[in-house]
C-alpha cells in the first residue's frame, strides 16, 4: 500500500513501457526496462499490458535464433483476423525482401493485397483457370540450362562451347525431385478422385509410365493427363472432330511391371482401374476440367503469387483439396528449384514466405493426405523457406480417418517454432496442451476472446467481438504475449473480408 498526498491508492498500477533511441530517452537511464516482448520482425501490434511494440514472422525469429523451426502455425474463430494479421506479415515480408507465396486462397483475401504489391495473382477453378500436375518444366528447363563458355586452345584460337549451369550431381537430384513430385502429384488426384489410396501394383505402373512418357515426350511444352492416358491405354484415341489418332504400342516396361505374362488381356485387366480414373480427370469429369489441359499462367518466383482458388464452391471439397494439394506441389517444387540455383551459384539467394490456409481441408480429404502434404511440403530449414500454417481448430484433425493418420497431423503442428491463439473455446485447450503448454490465466484470455459480439448496436453499427484482432503469442515455450493491433487505412482498404455486403 502506498501513500500519497491525495490519500491511499490500494494498487499501483503499470506503468506504460515504451521504446526509443539512447538520443531520445538517454535522459532516463538508468530507470528505464526491457519491454519483454519479441521485437524482432514485422511490428503486428502491441502487447496488450505494457504497451511495447511486439513484432512477429517466422523467417526472422529463427534468423535471430528465438526458434530452431521457421514456421509459424496461427489458429482460432473465424473472423477474429487470422487472415488480417496474416495479411500484416506478407506486407513487412515483401518490404524486407521476401517474397510471399500464397499457396491457395480459398476466399480471395490475399488478392487485392498482393496486386498492391505487385504481385502475381494465378486463379484456378472450372473456368477460371487450370493447372497442369504434369508440368514441371521449370525444373528440368532448369536442369538442362547451358551457357556460352569461351575455350582458348594452346595455339591461341578461341572457340565458344556451351556448357551445363548445373553441375552433375545438382542436375541428378533436381531432374529426380522433379520427377517425385510430378508422381506426387497425380497420385494426390487420383486418390481425391477414388477416396481411397491406390493399390501397390497401380502405384508402380503409375511411376514406371511418368518416367516413360518425360523420356519419350518431344513435344512443345510440358505432357498433359490425356498424353499420359495413351500412353498406359495403348489403344486409338477418337477425337470430338471424328478423327482417330493411331495407338502408340505399350512400353515393354510397363507389361513388365503390371505382370501380365505375356498377355494383353491381362494387362487391360490389370491397368483398367487405373485407366478409368485417368479418363475422368483426362476428359474433365472429375474435378470440371482444371487438371485436364496445360497450365495457362506460369509461376514467376521475383514477387509475391497468390493461387486465387476463390471461385471453387466451398461444398465442393474434393475439388478444393485436388487444387490447394496441386498448388502446394508446384510451389514448393519452384522453391525447390530457385535454392538448387542458388546453391550452386547461377542466382543470388532468395528466401520465401510460404502460408498455408485452410489446412484441414486437404487433411480430411482422405486417408493417406497427411503424409502427401509432408512430402509436398518438406521443405526444411536448411532451404531458406519460412511456413505459416493457418486452421479453424485443432478439432479439424480429429477428423482424419486413422489414428495414424491425427497424430502426424498434429506433428506438424507440435513442430512449429510459433503459436498464435486468436478466440478459442475452452474445449481447445485439452487439445492445445497436447502440443503446448498454456497457464491457466493464458487459457482463460484464449477463451474470454472467444465470447461473441454483443447484441446491442452503437451508432447503427455493431460492437465487434470482444476477441477481434487480439491473439496470444507462445514462443517456444516462453511465456505467452498478448496482442493487440489494428488495421491502418491501406490494409483496411485492401484486405475487407466482408467487403459483399457493403451497400
Amino acid at each position: 500500500m502506498t501513500l500519497f498526498k491525495g490519500g491511499r491508492w490500494m494498487s499501483i498500477s503499470r506503468d506504460q513501457m515504451v521504446r526509443g533511441t539512447t538520443r531520445q530517452v538517454c535522459g532516463l537511464w538508468p530507470f528505464a526496462g526491457g519491454a519483454g516482448a519479441p521485437r524482432q520482425g514485422v511490428p503486428v501490434g502491441k502487447h496488450m499490458q505494457t504497451g511495447a511494440t511486439v513484432a512477429l514472422d517466422p523467417i526472422t525469429y529463427f534468423q535471430t535464433g528465438l526458434i530452431a523451426n521457421p514456421s509459424l502455425w496461427i489458429e482460432g474463430k473465424p473472423g477474429l483476423g487470422k487472415s488480417t494479421l496474416t495479411c500484416r506479415i506478407c506486407i513487412g515480408m515483401e518490404h524486407r525482401g521476401v517474397h510471399n507465396l500464397i499457396l491457395g486462397d480459398l476466399k480471395g483475401e490475399y488478392v487485392t493485397v498482393a496486386r498492391a504489391m505487385n504481385g502475381q495473382v494465378i486463379a484456378a477453378g472450372r473456368g477460371r483457370g487450370g493447372r497442369n500436375p504434369l508440368d514441371h518444366s521449370y525444373a528440368t528447363d532448369a536442369a538442362y540450362a547451358m551457357e556460352p563458355v569461351t575455350v582458348t586452345d594452346q595455339d591461341g584460337t578461341w572457340r565458344v562451347e556451351y556448357q551445363y549451369v548445373l553441375g552433375e550431381k545438382a542436375q541428378r537430384e533436381l531432374l529426380a525431385d522433379s520427377h517425385a513430385r510430378r508422381l506426387n502429384g497425380v497420385e494426390i488426384l487420383l486418390n481425391i478422385q477414388r477416396h481411397r489410396q491406390l493399390d501397390e501394383i497401380e502405384l508402380v505402373i503409375l511411376e514406371r509410365a511418368l518416367i516413360e512418357l518425360q523420356e519419350r515426350w518431344a513435344g512443345p511444352g510440358a505432357p498433359i493427363m490425356r498424353d499420359l492416358l495413351r500412353l498406359i491405354d495403348g489403344r486409338p484415341v477418337k477425337l470430338a472432330s471424328g478423327r482417330e489418332l493411331p495407338g502408340l504400342e505399350i512400353p515393354r516396361s510397363l507389361r513388365e511391371v503390371a505382370m501380365d505374362r505375356g498377355s494383353l488381356d491381362r494387362y487391360m485387366e490389370v491397368t483398367e482401374g487405373l485407366r478409368t480414373t485417368l479418363t475422368s480427370i483426362a476428359d474433365g469429369t472429375a474435378f470440371g476440367g482444371v487438371f485436364s489441359g496445360r497450365s495457362e499462367i506460369k509461376m514467376r518466383m521475383d514477387r509475391t503469387v497468390v493461387f486465387d482458388v476463390s471461385s471453387i464452391d466451398s461444398s465442393d471439397t474434393s475439388l478444393q483439396a485436388a487444387v490447394l494439394l496441386t498448388c502446394w506441389n508446384e510451389g514448393f517444387g519452384q522453391v525447390e528449384t530457385m535454392q538448387v540455383l542458388a546453391d550452386e551459384g547461377v542466382i543470388e539467394r532468395q528466401n520465401y514466405h510460404v502460408v498455408l490456409d485452410e489446412l484441414w481441408r486437404p487433411l480430411t480429404s482422405g486417408p493417406g493426405m497427411v503424409d502427401r502434404i509432408s512430402a509436398s511440403t518438406r521443405l526444411n530449414r536448411t532451404w531458406g523457406i519460412g511456413i505459416t500454417f493457418i486452421t479453424h481448430s485443432l478439432a479439424d484433425l480429429d477428423q482424419l480417418p486413422t489414428e495414424e493418420d491425427r497424430v502426424k497431423a498434429r506433428g506438424i503442428a507440435e513442430r512449429c517454432g510459433v503459436h498464435v491463439y486468436f478466440g478459442l473455446p475452452r474445449a481447445e485447450m485439452r487439445r492445445i496442451a497436447e502440443i503446448q503448454a498454456l497457464t491457466r490465466r493464458e487459457e482463460d484470455m484464449v477463451v474470454g476472446w472467444w465470447t461473441p459480439e454483443s447484441w446491442v448496436q452503437v451508432g447503427g453499427k455493431k460492437v465487434p467481438p470482444p476477441g477481434l484482432n487480439k491473439f496470444l503469442l507462445k514462443v517456444a515455450g516462453r511465456r505467452g504475449v498478448p496482442v493487440k493491433f489494428d488495421r491502418t487505412v491501406p490494409e483496411a482498404t485492401l484486405h475487407d473480408t466482408n467487403n459483399r455486403w457493403a451497400a
